[in-house]
């Protein structure tokens, strides 16, 4: 194989990769209203939204579980409370 096809083969996965890793988490709150729609990159739209990002993610990892708090939760993010019931699935 010449340089060239390397590269445009090395092309061709990263591209089939990259649209593989596309998905859609859609995160709702305790009356299962739909709050927000997250397109790929979770954990960035989680903090550009200020949302409990590894709480959300153990949601939508677990099939929708909501998140609940306990006396033991150790967390660092503030006002967690207020998200407590709120629920991600991923489409």
């Amino acid at each position: 194989m010449k340089g060239r096809e390397v590269s445009d083969e090395t092309k061709k996965r990263v591209s089939e990769a990259l649209k593989r890793k596309i998905f859609e988490v859609r995160i709702f709150d305790l009356n299962n209203e739909l709050k927000y729609t997250s397109y790929n990159s979770f954990i960035e739209f989680c903090k550009n939204n200020n949302l409990p990002y590894n709480h959300l993610k153990a949601s939508y990892r677990s099939g929708g579980k909501p998140i609940k708090m306990s006396k033991m939760s150790r967390t660092t993010f503030k006002n967690i409370e207020k998200f407590e019931g709120w629920y991600a699935k991923k489409i």
